[in-house]
């Protein structure tokens, strides 16, 4: 048997939206880091792994015998983030600005600002952050 827990399937949700369209497209570079990432001279996964997990499986023989959505969706309640939720929120935008430092479709002072301001709200309690993931179990025949 195999178990693919929390595989990452192509969202990267952060709300209150900031500017749309620049949201989207800082959302758009950092699922292409993604999709461009290589370990060891091959490519490592991309930004809709779940979903490709399917085919890549079947190809090998697998049977997936359970698929199922395992999202994310952090959010803070009336009395803020509970336990360590706004650690890994900053952590996350900390992922994302490291991904996309440098970045030459992206202004560097706006980008700055715009990281500056993601880590803002999770100081006011207000980011919400909802990540799309599914979970695949299956035998190998």
């Amino acid at each position: 048997l195999f178990y693919f827990p929390i595989t990452f399937d192509g969202a990267s949700i952060l709300e209150p939206a900031i500017d749309p369209p620049y949201d989207a497209q800082i959302e758009a570079l950092y699922h292409a880091t993604m999709d461009q990432r290589v370990t060891q001279g091959r490519p490592s996964g991309d930004s809709r792994t779940g979903r490709h997990l399917f085919g890549h499986l079947r190809t090998l023989g697998a049977n997936v015998l359970a698929a199922g959505s395992s999202d994310w969706v952090v959010f803070a309640g009336p009395q803020g983030y509970p336990a360590d939720e706004a650690y890994f929120l900053h952590d996350i935008i900390h992922t994302i600005h490291t991904a996309l430092t440098n970045h030459p479709d992206l202004d560097a002072d706006r980008f700055a600002q715009w990281i500056q301001q993601r880590h803002a709200q999770i100081q006011d309690s207000t980011l919400v952050y909802i990540a799309h993931q599914l979970d695949l179990v299956g035998q190998i025949p």
